[in-house]
């Protein structure tokens, strides 16, 4: 019989107004794409079943190849009303939550077939990711395990035995009660004589409420993604490194020294910053640390000093688990400078390229130097375009795409340097970890909508017989300034209650009144993604004067 796979995914998301199920994770993958990808080595796709309430509708649109069950008064019931309201055929069956992820080699690897149910915790839950935060950790659901508290994943795999039980609840045979969450539901098939086995994942996993979670699970920590890259890039070149936490460098500073000139021998050295600080940028932390160019790995002294300049530059609240990350020195350096692989403010699909191409520095980007620095930002879409808007960046972004496409990840804040011969060196690679969630941006919307403002912009250049002109601009200050009047993006009610009340006739007429051109029917602002602008020809045509 085949096994089966329930998602559960009823209740509205912690953060956003999309249902969890299609939250985008990485280059437009959205959790369930990665959920069935997880699971896709041992449930077929047409055994897959989601249970759904809150706006379920969007799910089905995306996923029409799935089951799906709406679970009555969704509201008002939790994941295990979910689960008993679900279409239960008899089958062993993988449980899950909706706003969860796992790796497919985790759920590859699984004890399943058995005479046992198994259950998948985390031991490692309080520590799972850096910063958690005390409410977070107070919302866990866990479970009391030989007297050590874990956290319940919400992945469960449950044989037939248990689904027979599961069943007879269902249609309410023994009118017996389960329990009122998981850990009940747990502890009552122990009670009807089914083995349970507690499968540890050692924080090997994540669940949205919180972005360090998801970027944790997929990157790893920053020195642990430079040595996933190291060996596998082809487009660029990734240095030899050597990072150690500040805890470390004080307990025995001697042995670190000792391990950093048996890897480095005679050799020019960067000291750098790695502290987690540097990658929240809400606090604008990015640059603000210590990094040592050109130290003498032979040189014990100025080794030294340049490590504890960087450890003093953390501050007297370092973190003692902050790394500080050693590298060969580049000194043949043409160009440097940082890539965001996102829009830090929303995390659109944009490339931004800060980047100095003139003193041939290393940090004059990343230390927040600002003279002679170039800013380049590209649509993704149409990252083509770079060979007209800026060659020399050719090599660096065929690097980024390369490392993108490694990582499965679209939200990374790279540091690079080119040198005379072009080959593109990467310095860091580290995820831009400001929460997106009020932004649930879908780059195949995005680039649908650039495509459209192009047609619909082509299309209004043509020539008109009512007024002069064979092209026409827009812009959104040269006339009843929207900019001024209702913001550069403005609520669509703000915007259709300013086209109706003026711009579409009023503006017009009032003009011919005055004895000027009579353009209308033409509007004066047309909109391109929301945004409006005036179109510069209907205006400059509505001040001739009539008899001209």
């Amino acid at each position: 019989m085949p096994t089966e796979l329930y998602f559960l995914g009823a209740g509205k998301p912690v953060s956003g107004d999309r249902p969890a199920a299609i939250k985008n994770i990485a280059n437009n993958t959205k959790a369930l794409d990665w959920q069935l990808n997880s699971f896709s080595g041992v449930v077929q796709e047409k055994d897959t079943y989601f249970l759904g309430g809150y706006h379920v509708d969007e799910v089905v649109d995306l996923y029409p190849n799935l089951n799906f069950t709406v679970t009555p008064d969704w509201q008002s019931k939790n994941a295990l009303d979910t689960l008993l309201h679900a279409p239960l055929s008899g089958n062993s069956a993988f449980i899950t939550y909706s706003d969860t992820l796992f790796g497919k080699n985790l759920v590859d690897k699984l004890p399943i077939g058995g005479n046992e149910v198994i259950v998948v915790v985390d031991s490692l839950w309080k520590k799972r990711f850096r910063d958690r935060t005390q409410k977070d950790i107070a919302n866990a659901e866990t479970i009391i395990l030989s007297n050590e508290e874990v956290e319940y994943t919400g992945l469960v795999y449950l044989n037939e035995q248990s689904m027979d039980v599961l069943r007879k609840v269902q249609k309410n045979d023994d009118g017996e009660f389960v329990g009122n969450n998981f850990q009940e539901f747990f502890n009552f098939l122990e009670f009807k004589g089914i083995k349970i086995n507690y499968v540890d994942v050692l924080g090997d996993w994540a669940e949205f409420n919180s972005t360090h979670d998801i970027t944790n699970f997929i990157l790893g920590t920053k020195a642990d993604t430079l040595s996933r890259l190291e060996n596998i890039v082809r487009d660029s070149h990734i240095g030899a490194q050597f990072n150690f936490t500040v805890k470390q460098w004080l307990s025995s500073p001697s042995s670190v020294i000792s391990k950093i000139q048996k890897k480095f021998s005679k050799t020019k050295l960067v000291v750098r910053s790695s502290s987690a600080a540097e990658d929240n940028w809400n606090s604008s932390n990015a640059g603000g640390f210590e990094s040592i160019l050109d130290v003498s790995s032979s040189n014990k002294t100025d080794l030294s000093s340049a490590i504890n300049s960087v450890a003093n530059s953390y501050g007297d609240r370092k973190d003692l688990s902050d790394q500080i990350l050693v590298q060969e020195f580049l000194q043949d350096v043409s160009m440097a400078g940082v890539v965001f692989t996102c829009s830090i403010e929303n995390g659109a699909p944009y490339y931004r390229f800060n980047f100095d191409d003139s003193s041939k520095s290393t940090e004059s980007v990343t230390a927040g130097n600002k003279a002679n620095l170039r800013t380049v930002i590209l649509n993704k879409s149409r990252s083509e375009s770079i060979t007209e808007v800026a060659p020399e960046l050719i090599n660096v972004l065929n690097a980024i795409q390369e490392i993108e496409e490694l990582l499965n990840f679209d939200k990374l804040d790279i540091e690079f340097a080119v040198d005379s011969k072009s080959q593109v060196h990467i310095f860091q690679v580290r995820p831009i970890v400001v929460n997106h969630d009020s932004y649930d941006i879908d780059s195949i919307q995005i680039t649908d909508s650039l495509q459209n403002n192009i047609n619909r912009f082509q299309e209004l250049q043509k020539k008109l017989p009512q007024i002069s002109g064979s092209r026409t601009l827009f812009a959104n200050m040269p006339d009843w300034n929207p900019a001024e009047i209702i913001g550069v993006k403005p609520k669509p009610l703000a915007f259709s209650l300013y086209q109706q009340l003026i711009t579409n006739d009023v503006w017009a007429q009032q003009r011919k009144e005055f004895g000027y051109r009579d353009v209308r029917p033409l509007p004066l602002i047309t909109s391109f993604s929301g945004q409006p602008y005036v179109d510069v020809r209907a205006s400059f045509n509505s001040f001739l004067p009539k008899g001209l």
